[in-house]
């Protein structure tokens, strides 16, 4: 077999390695921008939860204002 051959075949596998690479780039690239997403939706309902959880001991204490009021306590 010609040098010249076996250094052909040898490019073509650094091709075919290169574009499986370049693939899996891509695929974790999207992954990537996926999780970013994820994490800021996750984040903007932490600080949701956190708000709904104030106003929810707020009523809770209106509430018992209401009660201890119509008792007379």
């Amino acid at each position: 077999m010609p040098v010249h051959s076996r250094f052909k075949e040898k490019i073509d596998v650094l091709d075919l390695i290169i574009d499986v690479l370049k693939g899996h780039e891509e695929n974790l690239s999207e992954i990537v921008e996926k999780f970013d997403e994820t994490h800021q939706k996750m984040s903007v309902f932490d600080e949701k939860m956190v708000l709904l959880d104030r106003i929810l001991e707020r009523l809770e204490g209106l509430k018992v204002k209401n009660v201890v009021e119509a008792t007379g306590i």
